[in-house]
């Protein structure tokens, strides 16, 4: 299954193919979620997601060509995110503010 069928299967449209961005409103929380993919290897994410729409985005990762371990080498505020000990992608570090 492609990116594409994954974000499809969970509602999400994707509304520029150029750019990759994919939208899709969220009843539960009264919000449109909105996913951006960028060319500096850079991902946008307005809401929180669940662990469905998380796999989506490795899957975009991957069929982008992005490779994690470049991206968290050129980055330092991203980290490794886990799930009962299973690499599950990567996010932003939390600030010990």
């Amino acid at each position: 299954m492609t990116a594409k069928e994954m974000f499809e299967k969970l509602g999400y449209e994707l509304i520029n193919s150029k750019k990759i961005i994919y939208k899709k409103y969220d009843k539960n929380i009264n919000r449109i979620i909105d996913i951006a993919f960028f060319e500096n290897k850079k991902i946008l994410i307005t809401q929180s997601i669940d662990i469905n729409t998380l796999q989506a985005i490795n899957k975009q990762i991957e069929e982008l060509g992005w490779e994690e371990k470049e991206i968290v080498e050129e980055d330092k505020d991203i980290e490794e995110l886990t799930l009962r000990g299973k690499s599950i992608g990567y996010g932003l570090k939390r600030s010990d503010d």
